[in-house]
């Protein structure tokens, strides 16, 4: 199995790294095509990876958590939170509404650890945004969640956005403001204010100073008192059993189960 995917990462690479920009190209658009291309080459991987962690673990095969000893610290001041305030842990999501694998997260695992963890008490959930450089359309849709928080709607915009992340459109964005029943004015003028950009835009910036490199990535730890917090990191998209797995070694650490 490890040999298989070996190979196929490999495959991968050379097919990225052989492919050549279309037409005489000048060095920077091929710079911007390799940047490109080595952003869908992680993504692959981390997709590689995490099906080899659910194929071995339904085969009864022990796989260690899917952390790195090394932890993170991580603001989590002006974040909008899920779940108990007072939770033993806190769980930080650091995502973007236009990456593919931040939605077959949210699609797949996010709601299986909503109702085991999340609405049971155990785990608080934070979402920091982290749009990046290649997506074009990813800040734009991460205001327009603040800008629904600021009327009470952000888990709801926050669904709606990872729901139909092929329309993240000025026109799809106002569509969605409608359909959630909120005032319209008032959700135009918030976004072309560009009103939380400043919160946005610390997302990449917390996210580079925890080592993260792409989306999504985690750090999960003891639930604080202050606005940070510091935990073992879990990088990329991950199946419910290896969350679950991290979450219940956590929990016994420190005697919250």
């Amino acid at each position: 199995m490890k040999k298989t995917l070996a190979r196929t990462l490999l495959a991968l690479a050379l097919v990225t790294l052989a492919a050549p920009p279309a037409g005489g190209a000048d060095l920077a658009d091929e710079v911007e095509y390799l940047r490109r291309e080595v952003y869908h080459l992680r993504r692959d991987i981390a997709e590689l990876k995490s099906l080899l962690r659910q194929t071995l673990i339904g085969q009864g095969v022990r796989v260690p958590p899917a952390t790195e000893r090394r932890t993170a610290t991580v603001p989590v001041d002006g974040a909008p939170a899920l779940g108990r305030p007072d939770a033993p842990l806190t769980l930080v999501e650091f995502a973007s509404y236009q990456c593919v694998i931040c939605k077959q997260h949210h699609d797949t695992v996010f709601p299986k650890l909503k109702q085991e963890y999340i609405d049971s008490g155990k785990v608080r959930y934070v979402f920091r945004d982290l749009p990046l450089k290649n997506e074009p359309r990813a800040a734009a849709a991460a205001n327009a969640a603040h800008c629904a928080g600021a009327q009470g709607k952000y888990w709801e915009m926050h669904r709606a956005l990872f729901e139909k992340q092929s329309d993240l459109s000025a026109e799809g964005l106002a569509a969605r403001a409608k359909a959630l029943g909120l005032d319209t004015g008032k959700f135009a003028a918030c976004l072309s204010a560009d009103t939380f950009a400043a919160l946005v835009q610390r997302g990449p910036a917390d996210a580079q100073g925890a080592g993260f490199r792409g989306t999504p990535s985690f750090v999960l730890g003891p639930t604080a008192d202050g606005d940070r917090i510091t935990g073992v990191r879990v990088i990329g998209a991950q199946s419910f059993a290896a969350f679950k797995q991290v979450i219940e070694h956590q929990l016994e650490e420190i005697g919250g189960k």
